[in-house]
């Protein structure tokens, strides 16, 4: 079945004609960068990549997991698994990784906007796609514990449109009513620290409203207040990510590495993600100030994500 899917998206992707710009259609070998992947770390150990992100959630290299009334002992396996695909579009319904926009007509959904001189906001509709990579290559069997409730097929799992409260800031306060707790001053300095931490690679979970130099990361809405477009392009992507934990359709890899879990609010420093379209830039952590990634990269109505998830699975 995910060979059947993954032949129709990439016949879909290279026929269709489609109304939202070319060439952003998705090609798994040359748009994804592997190298988002690395360090892997088995038994603690750093077998390819660097060791900067090989403390995350692993304390021990041994790990005992509990199941059918017995312990199972097994090394931990760290690595950054290509996970999920957000296109956050100015054309309502273009589907970028099918290269195609729906023909759909609704009167509340209008098309996005951009950053001006004068107006600092962006506005854009968005689409969460489940993109299981290494599912669709058939890569995942070499590694035991990771595990796809989905089948590891590829599907379409939230889109903007059909969402009233994406459409209007007050709207969305029924989704995130804390947000009130986070419109004052103190909670924006706070982000500060943030936004310095991420860049250094290292997002502050603690401090889940804040998205770095991004802005915050409430309200759950389309609209967000940027001095940089593709900033806030990669803010609304990590919106939509909350916006599936939010609804209870995003799960995590516990620490112990024995299963996942729902998160209600993601932990920022388990993602990362880079640009696929318009150009593929380089990896980078949720809040990183786009100078360290993507300074040079081409702006478009349109952008593409990969977001990586932090696999901690223990292999038996």
């Amino acid at each position: 079945m995910k060979r059947l899917m993954a032949s129709l998206l990439f016949i879909m992707a290279f026929n269709a004609n489609a109304v939202c710009p070319t060439g952003t259609t998705f090609d798994l070998i040359t748009k994804v960068n592997w190298g988002c992947m690395f360090p892997i770390t088995i038994g603690g150990l750093t077998l390819f990549g660097n060791g900067d992100d090989a403390d995350s959630g692993v304390s021990s290299p041994v790990c005992e997991c509990f199941s059918e009334g017995s312990a199972k002992f097994g090394l931990k396996i760290g690595f950054w698994e290509p996970a999920r695909v957000i296109d956050t579009v100015k054309d309502a319904y273009c589907m970028m990784p099918l290269g195609i926009e729906l023909p759909i007509a609704q009167p509340f959904v209008q098309d996005g906007s951009h950053t001006t001189a004068k107006v600092r906001q962006t506005s854009v509709q968005t689409h969460y796609y489940i993109y299981p990579v290494l599912a669709l290559l058939d890569i995942y069997a070499d590694v035991p514990c990771l595990k796809y409730d989905e089948g590891g097929d590829v599907d379409i799992a939230l889109i903007t449109e059909v969402l009233p409260f994406w459409q209007n800031d007050m709207l969305a306060m029924i989704v995130n009513p804390e947000a009130v707790l986070f419109a004052n001053p103190a909670a924006q300095l706070a982000c500060l620290a943030d936004a310095a931490a991420a860049t250094a690679g290292r997002p502050l979970d603690p401090l889940y409203w804040c998205l770095g130099s991004w802005g915050t990361m409430f309200p759950l809405a389309g609209a967000a207040s940027s001095g940089d477009m593709i900033e806030a392009h990669a803010l609304l992507a990590m919106r939509t990510l909350q916006l599936m934990a939010r609804g209870g359709a995003l799960k995590e890899y516990s620490d112990s590495g024995c299963s996942q879990r729902f998160a209600p609010i993601i932990t920022k420093s388990k993602y990362r993600m880079h640009m696929l379209s318009p150009s593929r830039s380089a990896c980078f952590k949720p809040g990183a100030t786009v100078m360290t990634w993507g300074n040079a990269l081409s702006f478009s109505d349109n952008h593409m994500w990969m977001v990586f998830r932090k696999v901690n699975c223990c292999g038996f």
